[in-house]
């Protein structure tokens, strides 16, 4: 890539693949908004009743996308994020990138990056897999639901539309380990 576009580096592909991700799912977010707010504001100014579910399913699309865009850019911007914390010290004690050895370690401007890195650490290795956590925790009870058997409880959560949204991050799974996907995430994280 670095003969295509001058000056791009380990640096540049840092801050490309954190913040174009969180971009695309902030826009889903609004867009999940404003289509909420106008489903209101038509349900409110109708004589007829509009179809709620459309406007929950339309609202809903724009979260589903948005755990679609985290859970795959997840695992290789987390890596990208702690690669930028290792380098490399040489025999004459210039210390460079091993993910990239244009870059030294101890230049001013690695260590604006490194700030960087730390806050995305936050937001991508931890950050990702809390908000996946919490948004299945508000719906454990429905993801799995008490039942007389586990073939009963996989009915239930496949009858709750409510869930619809947040069925990537549970589907695969038996409802007992409705966390799974969180875990799984870690441990991609982490390899």
């Amino acid at each position: 890539m670095k003969c295509m576009v001058g000056g791009y580096n380990h640096h540049s592909h840092l801050i490309i693949i954190t913040i174009a991700p969180l971009v695309i799912v902030a826009g889903l977010g609004i867009l999940g908004l404003v289509l909420h707010g106008q489903a209101i504001a038509k349900k409110r100014y109708e004589v007829s009743k509009p179809n709620d579910k459309e406007s929950g399913l339309t609202a809903g699309k724009c979260l589903q996308a948005s755990l679609l865009v985290l859970i795959l850019v997840a695992p290789t911007t987390s890596t990208a994020v702690l690669r930028t914390f290792h380098c490399r010290s040489f025999d004459d004690g210039a210390e460079f990138l091993i993910a990239d050895l244009s870059i030294e370690c101890n230049s001013a401007k690695h260590r604006a990056v490194e700030l960087f890195a730390g806050f995305m650490i936050i937001v991508y290795p931890i950050g990702i897999p809390l908000v996946f956590l919490a948004l299945l925790a508000t719906k454990r009870d429905r993801i799995n639901p008490r039942a007389d058997s586990e073939l009963l409880a996989y009915s239930q959560r496949a009858a709750d539309a409510t869930l619809s949204p947040l069925r990537i991050l549970f589907d695969s799974y038996r409802p007992a380990v409705w966390w799974f996907e969180v875990l799984d995430l870690v441990r991609r994280n982490l390899m």
